[in-house]
């Protein structure tokens, strides 16, 4: 299409000659596409209108924008002078800071040198009190050592008198609880006097009656050892980890260690606690007791 239109435009002059009254129906067309003259006129004469209107608001913006440019220099002005006059004052109140400064550094000078003079003169006096008390320290030291001594010779002396009483008690105790038989109950004081026995006949003197434990029952549920459900009772005391089971007796014979032994079984056995020791006690110590118990693993003391 376009380029039928370029060929009409072509022949468009060839046309106009040709034909005059084309000249008027291009001329229709072309008005209704385009203003006329007076139109144009008009549209040039509101541009001019618009352009002096524009020009008049720009000159009326220039003045805005200068009479904003003189208060700003004004205020420009007036800022640098108060900025100078803030200068000025801060200069002042240094240099007061710097004298109080200056004061300041004389004060804390003289205050030092006075409060050296004065710890010198401290040291000094704890100095000499420090000699004395050294002096009093090495009397005491000397009293001490003799107090040390004198309390080593009575600590000494209490052990041996403790060790001597100690010692008769125990052979009271092993006495009455020998000659008196296994099966006398002693009262309250038994668990003492066992002590003291165990103590002479074992030569352990840490053995203490709460280490003890006396008439202990212990049944034979499936006839171990003899009738089934019969109790049994046992003496016994812990030292270093293992149970010790003991028994008295005035006059023992082989009998009575071999029911000594069956009832340490039974005691072993419902224990649980491996292997117990076997200590019999007597003042009624025969060569063949002793062998007895030494070939059945029994201590006889």
């Amino acid at each position: 299409m376009i380029h039928e239109a370029e060929e009409i435009l072509d022949r468009l002059p060839e046309l106009l000659r040709a034909s005059p009254e084309l000249r008027f129906r291009l001329y229709e067309v072309l008005a209704e596409e385009f203003p006329s003259r007076r139109e144009m006129e008009r549209l040039l004469a509101e541009l001019a209108e618009q352009r002096q209107e524009s020009a008049q608001r720009y000159e009326a913006t220039e003045r805005r924008f200068a009479a904003i440019d003189q208060r700003f220099e004004a205020l420009l002005a007036e800022l640098a002078a108060q900025r100078e006059e803030a200068g000025r004052r801060f200069e002042i109140i240094d240099a007061r800071f710097e004298a109080i400064d200056r004061r300041f550094e004389a004060l804390q000078t003289e205050m030092d040198r006075r409060f050296e003079a004065l710890q010198a003169e401290m040291d000094r006096r704890f100095e000499a009190m420090d000699k004395r008390f050294e002096k009093m320290d090495e009397r005491f030291e000397k009293m001490d050592k003799r107090f040390e001594k004198m309390d080593e010779r009575f600590e000494a002396m209490d052990r041996r008198f403790l060790a001597i009483d100690q010692r008769l008690k125990d052979m009271g105790q092993y006495l009455v609880v020998t000659v008196g038989g296994s099966q006398s109950r002693l009262g309250h004081e038994l668990e003492d006097l066992v002590a003291g026995t165990l103590r002479v006949a074992l030569d352990r003197t840490d053995l203490k009656a709460e280490n003890l434990l006396l008439r202990q029952k212990v049944e034979d549920r499936d006839g171990f050892i003899g009738p089934a459900g019969r109790r049994y009772e046992y003496d016994v005391f812990v030292s270093n980890g293992r149970y010790c089971v003991f028994e008295v007796k005035f006059g023992p014979d082989e009998e009575d260690v071999d029911r000594f032994r069956d009832k340490c079984d039974l005691v072993e056995r419902e224990l649980g606690r491996g292997p117990v020791e076997r200590i019999l006690v007597t003042i009624a110590k025969t060569p063949e007791l002793q062998s007895y118990c030494a070939a059945h693993g029994v201590l006889l003391v």
